[in-house]
């Protein structure tokens, strides 16, 4: 990942140049197609996501008569951060994508 996309991200924002590249080297890019069940509620919660591109719908009870939208995240946002506070914790949501 290019480490001025991190400084894109209010989450990453102060970070020096060192620092970004270190982190950078952390990331890898991937690409998901409309429609993608990126990960579910329940499941462990053990990797951060950035979006550079496209929307992502946070859903609660996805699939079920209670489905619930919660959030549309968009490019600069982030998801999973629970994961890094907890890595051995589940999702507490869904996350499907809403455009590629």
């Amino acid at each position: 990942m290019n480490p001025e996309q991190l400084r894109s991200v209010a989450l990453f924002a102060t970070l020096n140049g060192a620092e970004l590249d270190q982190l950078a080297t952390s990331f890898s890019q991937r690409e998901f197609p409309a429609g993608t069940v990126v990960f579910r509620e329940g499941d462990p919660s053990d990797f951060f996501s950035i979006l550079l591109g496209g929307e992502v719908e946070i859903v609660e009870a996805l699939g079920t008569p209670e489905e619930r939208l919660l959030a549309v995240l968009g490019a600069g946002d982030f998801l999973g951060e629970m994961g890094l506070f907890d890595p051995h914790g589940q999702r507490s949501a869904s996350a499907r994508t809403r455009s590629a």
